[in-house]
């Protein structure tokens, strides 16, 4: 720079360069740790190098150490490297390296739960599920294999499997667990398949596969205890109950299950199969009318009076393979556990399921009643038509009647429908007893005091003066009709007429026609009709009463020209509700003849 301040300027330039590689100062080119046992990190270097350029600056790594092999914390010599970098980017490498020896068994903190399992393979168990393997820590962090010595076949009885846990170095520990192997046992109830399902007590049931036996409970119940694995046949050998419940109502749901089958159990499909021949038709119905009307002679011979099948088991339509002819129970699975399976039972024929087993006695009806008429006079000898009538309007697909009458006196020649003369129905005689069955898939539409049958009956003995007979319902529970449908009527009234040698002064040959009187509906709420039928003409009143006996409306009283039939409607309006008695009175040349019915007026 001169004195004005004016400068002047000269440079000189001179490189550094070097190729020299950092080193060490003071520590050995690479350091052992040594043998450690197993642990979860890897220990650190006693004394770490001293690095430094070629201008003699001390270096420090340039990141976390790189690991010199994969690191599993298991038997083995494990190697780190130091890597450091001057300012010219040359390297250099310091290696420390150690040893794991592990001599620890791992430990086991808790074994599979000892289990007991069922036979499943004849009187073995395979496929045995164990349970949750053992659980187990280790002082190295590596995979631990859990293994056992479980058979394929175990035997009954305890059997001792070992579970064994090694660990990466080859050292192990075990443990044990108890697989029980047990037998099976069927159980289950016997019920008879009707709404309540009655539990069948004092029945012995048999396995035919290895004889054992088993007699049901008070509620049903029986045991089969101590069954290896199989499929068994379970056999009625003692049923010790009185069969029955079979009447022209089963023919008739029969034959509307023949129409529209549904699904129903098997039980009850092969107890109404009477015929034996898987398939549920007119024959099968024929034959259980049959059967009511002989009252089970012959029976249902090779099957017997019973049928059971396993609960649950069931068919909506007429199944393709045979079934045995015996009371025998399809083959029963018994695998793996505690079975326990239902049985229904049904007294063959009984496919309405109306039947209560046990030690009942006989009862009347609640569902059908018969009334009795006027006397019909009858010379000893004769032939004649006794008519069984409706008292009010029903529908008719079946009709079961045990009735009882003096066999000693009066002889059953026939019986016919009352609007099919040439149409027999199928009855019987025993002793003092009258069955009477009849079922069709097409009903009978009756009003009241139409004819429902015409029995042809002869006096065969003499009869004194003021004599009655009269034909009386048997104590059944069988005597019922039934719709179309297979459904009870339930409050059917019949009506028949009494036989006398002297009906209450009536001239025998003034009719042959007895008085009828009905009403329908009944009961009723609007109005109902009254129907009646007279032998002959004469002075007729029908007169209404309470259960007082007071008059409550005169509804005729006047003569009336023609006999037959007649009709008379009814306003109820007037009526409170209650039971009435109805009174027709008829009364001719010094004769007179009257009948009473009850009629029910709801609100």
């Amino acid at each position: 720079t001169d004195c004005s301040g004016l400068s002047f300027s000269w440079t000189y330039t001179y490189t550094i360069d070097h190729t020299t590689n950092p080193s060490e100062f003071g520590t050995p080119v690479s350091q052992t740790g040594g043998t450690v046992e197993c642990i979860s990190s890897a220990p650190a270097p006693s004394v770490l190098p001293v690095v430094k350029d070629v201008c003699g600056n001390t270096l420090s790594p340039t990141g976390a150490p790189v690991n010199g092999g994969t690191y599993t914390t298991c038997e083995g010599t494990y190697t780190y490297t130091y890597s450091y970098l001057d300012c010219s980017g040359l390297p250099f490498s310091w290696t420390y390296s150690y040893t794991i020896d592990d001599n620890t068994a791992p430990t086991i903190t808790s074994c599979a739960e000892n289990i007991t399992v069922n036979m499943n393979s004849n009187c073995t168990a395979i496929n045995v599920n164990l349970g949750t393997p053992p659980a187990a820590t280790d002082n190295c962090n590596g995979t631990l294999v859990i293994d056992n010595n479980a058979p394929s076949v175990y035997p009954e009885g305890p059997t001792i499997v070992t579970w064994t846990v090694t660990d990466c170095a080859g050292n192990t520990s075990t443990c044990t667990q108890t697989v029980t192997v047990v037998k099976n046992n069927f159980t289950g109830q016997l019920k008879y398949y009707n709404n309540a399902l009655t539990p069948m007590n004092n029945v012995t049931l048999k396995l035919l596969e290895t004889g054992a036996t088993s007699t049901t409970t008070a509620s049903g119940n029986f045991s089969f205890p101590d069954l290896c694995a199989g499929n068994y046949t379970v056999t009625v050998t003692n049923i010790n109950k009185t069969a029955g419940g079979v009447n022209s109502t089963d023919a008739a749901q029969v034959n509307a299950w023949k129409v529209a089958p549904y699904v129903i159990e098997k039980v009850r499909f092969y107890a109404g199969d009477v015929v034996m021949d898987n398939n549920l038709n007119a024959g099968d119905a024929a034959r259980i009318v049959a059967y009511f009307v002989t009252n089970g002679n012959p029976t249902w011979s090779p099957r017997d009076k019973w049928t059971f099948w396993p609960a649950g088991d069931q068919l909506g339509a007429n199944p393709p393979t045979p079934v045995p002819n015996v009371i025998q129970i399809p083959s029963i699975a018994v695998s793996g556990g505690s079975l326990v399976r239902d049985i229904y039972g049904l007294s063959t024929g009984d496919f309405n399921r109306s039947f209560v087993p046990g030690p009942t006695k006989e009862s009347a009806s609640t569902t059908l009643l018969l009334n009795h008429g006027s006397a019909k006079v009858v010379t000893p000898g004769s032939e004649f038509i006794l008519p069984v009538y409706t008292e009010s309007a029903i529908n008719v697909g079946a009709v079961s009647m045990i009735m009882n009458f003096p066999s000693d006196k009066l002889e059953i020649m026939g019986v016919t429908l009352a609007d099919q003369a040439n149409t027999p129905v199928m009855f019987s005689i025993s002793g003092n007893e009258l069955r009477i069955g009849w079922s069709s898939r097409y009903e009978l539409s009756l009003k009241a005091a139409d004819k429902l049958l015409n029995l042809k009956v002869r006096l065969t003995g003499s009869l004194a003066k003021d004599e009655t007979i009269r034909f009386t319902l048997a104590a059944s529970q069988l005597n019922e009709l039934a719709d179309a449908m297979a459904n009870v009527i339930p409050d059917a009234v019949l009506n028949m007429d009494a036989i006398a040698a002297n009906a209450l002064g009536v001239n025998p040959v003034a009719s042959s026609e007895p008085l009828r009187f009905a009403n329908y509906p009944n009961p009723f709420v609007g109005s109902t009709t009254l129907a009646y039928t007279l032998p002959f003409a004469g002075e007729v009143t029908i007169e209404l009463r309470n259960m007082l006996g007071s008059i409550v409306k005169t509804m005729v009283d006047k003569v009336q020209e023609t006999a037959g039939d007649h009709r008379l409607v009814l306003d109820a309006e007037t009526l409170a509700p209650g039971v009435y008695l109805a009174t027709l009175k008829l009364t001719s040349n010094g004769q007179s003849m009257t009948s009473t019915i009850k009629i029910v007026r709801n609100h």
